[in-house]
């Protein structure tokens, strides 16, 4: 509402902007400001902490910064899931910083806002209550069909205020609130709302629950398996369910590691058997298992620990390691 003027007028006519998110962020964010037409450098991507979370410090200090560039900081991105290792930033915090730069605060909760129906779990949300927006995917955790996502404001008629325009061949009810035709992107669109009412109804609240504590309970036994095995390393605590690590021996280069666990998930992946993905996090090379079947059994994790150790063997006695080998002390 403070650049109304914009929604008639154009960006040409309003000051620069700039958007926060942390460097863990999903790329579309960026795509999103240059779609919108604020362009990418609108995106400030601000260094997060080593286990994926954003550094606080840094972000006052980018928003200082935007601020003596003469640009306005618009919105602050809160992520409630990174999409590679599946961490919480703190929302509370956030919310405040939010508050006092007077900017929209968005939490991009599209992988992690379905922890929020399980009592265990959804303390990893405190503070999205002081949200402006959220967005949030129930085709992800909840394993509802694509495309099933609701993107939710605290604000009533923000969306309206801020999309509508007039059409007066096709919208006659303006004031019914259920027409999303007047404030979205879509007009015509399938229903999907449709497929998580149903699936709310067939399984209930404590049906999601039984969901993400299920999915949870596989997540948290994998990880420790990881921990017990000295040849392979943690990313961090899972947060939700995804399992970041990697194939790691003793006395190997970190340069040949991350070869290692790149050729490992390729060796899987063609194969079709596991499908895992990986990146490089500062310059070390982590695996990232998404775990989304309620169904597996601690036999499948085994299986995908075994497989990925047997892989990374298998390739370290093929490579010729005679330039690569670090010889401990």
């Amino acid at each position: 509402q403070s650049f109304s003027r914009v929604k008639y007028h154009g960006l040409h006519e309003a000051p620069h902007f700039s958007i926060f998110t942390s460097d863990q962020a999903h790329y579309s964010f960026k795509k999103g400001g240059m779609f919108l037409g604020f362009g990418e450098r609108s995106i400030v991507t601000v260094k997060s902490e080593p286990d994926g979370k954003i550094n606080i410090l840094s972000l006052t200090n980018a928003i200082e910064k935007e601020k003596q560039k003469g640009r306005i900081p618009l919105m602050l991105v809160g992520v409630a899931g990174t999409t590679f290792s599946g961490v919480f930033d703190d929302l509370e915090l956030l919310s405040t910083v939010a508050k006092k730069y007077g900017m929209w605060f968005h939490v991009d909760a599209v992988f992690g806002g379905s922890l929020l129906l399980s009592e265990k779990t959804a303390g990893n949300l405190k503070g999205i209550g002081h949200a402006d927006s959220v967005s949030w995917n129930l085709h992800k955790i909840m394993g509802i069909p694509l495309t099933c996502s609701a993107l939710l404001t605290k604000h009533e008629g923000a969306l309206t205020k801020a999309f509508s325009t007039s059409a007066d061949y096709l919208f006659h009810d303006e004031a019914n609130d259920y027409d999303l035709g007047l404030k979205s992107l879509q007009c015509g669109r399938r229903v999907d709302a449709l497929k998580l009412w149903m699936a709310w109804k067939h399984v209930g609240t404590d049906g999601f629950s039984n969901r993400v504590d299920q999915l949870m309970e596989i997540t948290n036994g994998f990880a420790t398996k990881v921990q017990e095995n000295n040849t392979l390393q943690l990313f961090c605590e899972p947060e939700s369910p995804i399992v970041c690590f990697r194939y790691n021996p003793q006395g190997v280069s970190t340069d040949l590691i991350n070869d290692i666990n790149v050729a490992i998930r390729e060796e899987l992946f063609k194969e079709g058997k596991i499908l895992l993905n990986y990146s490089d996090v500062n310059g070390t090379v982590y695996l990232r298992c998404v775990l989304m079947n309620t169904e597996l059994s601690t036999t499948d994790v085994d299986s995908i620990i075994t497989e990925v150790m047997s892989r990374g063997m298998s390739i370290l006695r093929n490579l010729d390691t005679s330039k690569n080998i670090v010889v401990n002390g």
